[in-house]
């Protein structure tokens, strides 16, 4: 016993370094997951509620804010440790985009860019500002061009990163914090093209379900859901129940997608032909998402 115990603190010295390098990963590690794509004539953005700390424990926060003026309507989803920084960072972006209801790109860049470095001045030690990540989903309209409508999807981060995230660059996708390495991959392998708003929702919720299942311990609760479109001047925010409906579906798009690819690699015969329709048609009867938004709005296929 006498002999044990200093053999016991040199190892434990020798563990030591990396056991505060862990910890130190950990802690800044954005435990959650929150995703932005364009579809056709929008662009939506969503976000899991779950915030977890380091020690394992968890609890239910929104991890978005919308607003809207006669130029401009805005929804941004963030990812955090210190959700207090992070709200205080976008709500004080939205009070910015409010104030000057930016009709332009360029102009609500130039707010984002301002109110993000601002924020950063606030932390006099670099170490001490929170890691804060923003999706951005805007829809700009500039009367003097005769109403012309864009919409805009960004991926930013303080004190600078403004990045436009475009159909060319990333097919009009983007995702942050913890649950991106597993619905990153996921966007790339199965969906592509823009799509209708109702089916871009299908998408998000599958990619939320995977997020949920696969990075548990990082992302979960419920899913908030924000949907802008030209149709519609203020940010639609979708009932969560459908989305949740629509993400405990996944399991039946994993086995279908399963099948699938099992059908394809099979020997190209009749049997095989009639078996891959019969998969695709018990499919498409088990998985009809329906969509619609708190204010009474459903979404429908059409842009």
């Amino acid at each position: 016993m006498i002999a044990s115990d200093p053999l016991f603190r040199i190892r434990d010295t020798r563990l030591a370094p990396k056991r505060k390098r862990l910890l130190k990963d950990l802690k800044g590690k954005p435990m959650t997951i929150a995703i932005g794509m364009l579809c056709q004539g929008g662009v939506v953005v969503a976000a899991d509620t779950q915030m977890t700390w380091p020690d394992g424990t968890t609890y239910d926060a929104t991890k978005i804010q919308s607003t809207s003026t006669p130029t401009l309507a805005i929804a941004i989803a963030y990812t955090c440790l210190d959700m207090n920084a992070a709200e205080s960072l976008v709500r004080n972006l939205i009070r910015d985009v409010e104030m000057a209801s930016p009709r332009s790109p360029s102009g609500l860049e130039d707010i984002i860019g301002s109110r993000m470095e601002a924020w950063s001045k606030t932390y006099i030690v670099h170490n001490d500002r929170p890691d804060v990540s923003l999706i951005v989903a805007a829809r700009l309209t500039d009367p003097s061009l005769n109403g012309t409508t864009e919409f805009r999807l960004y991926f930013c981060e303080p004190p600078g990163t403004i990045v436009q995230k475009t159909i060319e660059n990333s097919s009009g996708y983007v995702a942050a914090g913890a649950g991106m390495i597993v619905t990153d991959p996921l966007f790339r392998t199965i969906f592509g093209p823009l799509v209708s708003p109702r089916r871009c929702l299908g998408q998000l919720s599958y990619l939320m379900y995977r997020a949920k299942k696969d990075c548990r311990g990082a992302c979960g609760g419920r899913t908030d859901a924000v949907l802008i479109t030209e149709e519609h001047s203020a940010p639609l925010w979708i009932e969560w129940v459908h989305l949740k409906h629509a993400e405990l579906r996944g399991k039946l798009l994993d086995e279908t997608l399963a099948k699938v690819a099992s059908a394809l690699m099979a020997r190209n015969n009749s049997d095989d032909v009639s078996g891959f329709k019969g998969v695709l048609d018990a499919y498409h009867g088990q998985l009809a998402n329906l969509f619609i938004a708190r204010t009474g709005e459903v979404i429908r296929d059409e842009p």
